[in-house]
């Protein structure tokens, strides 16, 4: 079940810090969708960092759903 798309949205309110906050939404081959992952920029960082988190995140969750996947298939 690869991830096919994802997205972020950066709140627009900025915290006191001067940070923000991301939501990231994932989807796989089957449309289920992953929106949990929510983290805070750090102040002056934007879309560079958000988008390299965003590609790290979706790697990082490819990851886990081919494990799920083979383990299913397999049987532990």
């Amino acid at each position: 079940m690869p991830i096919v798309s994802s997205s972020y949205a950066i709140d627009a309110h900025q915290q006191q810090d001067g940070g923000r906050y991301v939501r990231e939404t994932h989807t796989d081959n089957t449309g289920k969708v992953y929106d949990g992952i929510i983290y805070k920029l750090p102040a002056g960082a934007g879309t560079t960092e958000a988008d390299a988190f965003l590609a790290q995140h979706a790697a990082s969750l490819d990851v886990q759903l081919a494990e799920a996947e083979a383990e299913a298939l397999i049987g532990d």
